[in-house]
Parts: structure tokens; sequence; C-alpha cells
């Protein structure tokens, strides 16, 4: 169950998504773990890293208890970004498609949203700040 919270946050963010992309809005909301940066980091990568939020399978994101969602945008944009991959697993996005090309293709939507979102609230000015400049690396033959 989410945070009661963050409950219109999401509902509003739910919205943005589905004009943005045609997921439509999930019936339950994902549950929010707001931690610190290094906690993120020991769950997610096992050693320190640089890491705002993830999603965990199965209804789950860890956010950055630093970032301000109530009165940042961008902080708000890795909040979208973590709800996308979470419709995405409620929708069975790209499920047929191989690990080593379905993460990059879930990944690419994920910031393609969150770019979208970010021209939507921002303007123009900041766009392709995640789309255009990530490297997706093709699956290797064992």
């Amino acid at each position: 169950m989410p945070d009661a919270a963050l409950a219109p946050l999401l509902a509003k963010l739910f919205l943005l998504i589905r004009i943005i992309s045609d997921y439509p809005e999930p019936a339950e909301a994902p549950t929010i773990h707001r931690l610190p940066q290094a906690e993120l980091a020991a769950h997610a990568c096992a050693r320190p890293c640089i890491l705002r939020a993830y999603y965990s399978r199965g209804g789950a994101i860890y956010i950055d208890e630093t970032l301000d969602l109530a009165g940042d945008k961008y902080a708000r944009s890795v909040l979208v970004h973590e709800l996308v991959h979470y419709l995405q697993d409620l929708n069975g996005t790209h499920a047929d498609q191989e690990a080593c090309i379905r993460g990059p293709l879930l990944e690419r939507e994920a910031y393609w949203v969150q770019d979208q979102y970010l021209r939507k609230v921002r303007g123009p000015m900041l766009s392709g700040l995640h789309y255009t400049n990530r490297f997706w690396r093709p699956c290797e033959d064992p």
C-alpha cells in the first residue's frame, strides 16, 4: 500500500504517464520506500554507487529520502521513471524478449517518459537529458 501522503502526487503522476505513454492507470499504486542514498546503493548495487531510486519487481519503489518530491520537478521525474517501470511490470512490457534485449528496451522507455515529463513541466530546455545520452549495450553471445 502506498504512503497516504503520496497518494495525490502518485495519482497526478500516473495520469501524466497515461497521457505521455498510453499505459493505463493502475488499480493500486506501488509501495514507496524513502531511504538514505547509501542504503539504496547497498540494496541495488551491493557497493557505493550513484543511485537516486530503483524499482523492485513486485511493486516496490525505493527512492532517496533527500529528493523533494513535493517541490522539485526533477525529483518528481525520478519518481516518474520508476513508476514507468512499475507499469511495465504490471503490463508485461517486452516480457517476450530475452533479458539482454528487454532490459535496455524497458530503460529506454522509462527514460523517454521521464524526458517527456520534464519537457511538459520544465519546457524543452532539458529534454533528451536522459533518453538520448544513454549507451545501450547489445546482447553478447555466451
